[in-house]
């Protein structure tokens, strides 16, 4: 099966832009979405790749995000007194490790995945940056248009015990991560992840 990201907060296309608009409202959720081979949207194999390349994208992204402190670090150390640059060093950096065949996946219907999201987007711990009256608007307009008709499309709600990522959220706010695939090939990975 070939997958491909199409949009997540790093890209610099009108997904990346509306992703980043949540992001700067205090959304903790990370969002990707992907493009994959047309098939059978109730296989559990699939919603696994695409858990699986979401999980490397945001390994990825924090791997991405320490190679470019430690180059601001050595490029300006006068701004950084407090950090030692030893810190950064590869083998002592925070990274996300996972095993995706170690996940367990259970498919949910829609409704059951709207309540647990919208808690999840509505209720970030340092609070909403916009007035709390418009977060579930915004959460549903979040889904719209980043999924268009959720469905059309089969959810897979994922064990959060086969990931560092999940070890945060573990800690008070919670741990979650879903996958939607759409039978034409359109996939969402929606995970979050975090503490106060």
């Amino acid at each position: 099966m070939t997958i491909r990201c199409i949009g997540s907060l790093e890209s610099e296309n009108k997904i990346g832009r509306y992703l980043a608009s949540l992001d700067a409202c205090g959304v903790v959720l990370d969002y990707v979405l992907f493009s994959t081979d047309p098939g059978d949207a109730n296989d559990l194999e699939r919603h696994r790749a695409i858990a699986t390349a979401g999980m490397q994208l945001m390994s990825d992204r924090l791997e991405q995000y320490f190679d470019n402190l430690q180059k601001e670090i050595q490029e300006n150390p006068d701004q950084f007194p407090w950090l030692d640059p030893e810190t950064l060093a590869e083998d002592e950096r925070a990274s996300i490790e996972f095993s995706s065949k170690d996940a367990s996946g259970s498919f949910i219907d829609e409704q059951t995945f709207r309540t647990v999201y919208t808690k999840a987007f509505c209720e970030p711990p340092h609070g909403f940056q916009q007035r709390n009256a418009e977060a579930p608007a915004l959460c549903t307009e979040s889904l719209s248009i980043l999924a268009g008709t959720v469905s059309e499309y089969s959810i897979v709600s994922w064990s959060d015990d086969w990931s560092t990522y999940f070890d945060d959220g573990k800690e008070w706010w919670g741990s979650y991560l879903w996958t939607l695939l759409h039978p034409e090939g359109t996939a969402l990975w929606i995970g979050g992840s975090t503490t106060d």
